[in-house]
């Protein structure tokens, strides 16, 4: 029988001139809620300087994403962490425009692209599927829609902890829709261990961005608002069929 396990994310749009909203994941055993954000602002004479990221996170080599720790249950399949999606402060366009997802901090100081990671300790050799959807527009204030906009992801780059190999597990771009589509899907005989899938794209280094989860977003789409939207991910305890 197949067994499915959940992890939520949310993703925000939100308005300089709004209070900070920080992150705020919850985890059970096999589910978390973690989420993602981007602001706007009515244009000015004068662009606004890039948005950095956060503060430095309390455990080494974690992303600084508080609130979110990530899912620490004794399951032997489980979903381990889920990003949350930062997409920064930005003036509202006339033109089509692409926001790219801040990059993740680490204690150390390093940035690192948003990911997501799958552990499996299982001795059956049996496989596993990551979906992930969208589970609803983004909706601001007064229940304002971001009308048109979409969440990309790049074909992840995929690697075990340990080292030990990926070709057993097939992953894909994705425009994240309402609909579940693939992440990751590892076959039958994929060893046990603990599988990261990266979204690494081009980083800029002096904003802290990482084009691999990005935002488009259609010219004079979106008000002075905050705007959210929740990702939902889903870990299956067999590959797609």
């Amino acid at each position: 029988m197949k067994k499915t396990v959940f992890l939520a994310t949310t993703a925000m749009l939100g308005t300089l001139m709004a209070a900070s909203t920080g992150f705020a994941a919850t985890y059970t055993d096999n589910t978390a809620t973690t989420d993602a954000k981007v602001a706007f602002e009515a244009p000015k004479e004068n662009p606004d300087k890039p948005v950095t990221p956060g503060t430095d996170p309390e455990n080494p080599d974690t992303p600084d994403q508080p609130g979110n720790n990530g899912n620490d249950s004794k399951a032997l399949l489980k979903l381990v962490w889920a990003t949350d999606f930062d997409f920064g402060s930005h003036t509202i366009s006339s033109k089509q425009e692409s926001y790219a997802a801040q990059q993740l901090k680490t204690k150390m100081g390093n940035y690192i692209p948003a990911y997501t990671e799958v552990s499996d300790k299982r001795a059956v050799q049996s496989g596993w599927h990551l979906a992930v959807k969208q589970d609803t527009d983004f909706t601001g204030s007064n229940n304002n829609v971001l009308k048109g906009a979409s969440l990309k992801l790049v074909d992840p780059t995929v690697s075990e902890l340990a080292g030990g190999a990926t070709s057993t597990i097939a992953h894909q771009a994705n425009t994240v829709s309402k609909q579940n589509s693939t992440v990751m899907d590892a076959k039958a005989g994929t060893m046990p261990g603990n599988y990261f899938a990266s979204f690494a794209g081009s980083a800029d280094a002096s904003a802290h961005t990482d084009n691999g989860v990005s935002l488009d977003v259609p010219a004079n789409a979106a008000l002075a608002d905050t705007y959210k939207t929740t990702l939902t991910w889903t870990l299956t305890n067999a590959p797609e069929a």
